[in-house]
């Protein structure tokens, strides 16, 4: 599971594992707005206030673009 925060950041969740994966830094100037995973790969794509869309390994929970 994916969070978007208040502060421009994602958490990465394990929901199995009750734990946070990964944690990023602040990678939107303001809140994440939305999150859409890929219908074919495992890339994951976030969108803020910042009008910023972020292309992720979902994977390896680092940015691609």
């Amino acid at each position: 599971m994916v969070m978007g925060t208040a502060a421009g950041s994602l958490l990465f969740y394990s929901v199995t594992k009750s734990q946070v994966l990964a944690h990023t830094n602040e990678v939107h100037v303001g809140p994440v707005t939305g999150l859409s995973w890929s219908s074919t790969t495992l890339a994951l794509y976030s969108c803020g206030e910042d009008g910023y869309v972020v292309e992720w390994d979902g994977e390896s929970t680092t940015s691609v673009r």
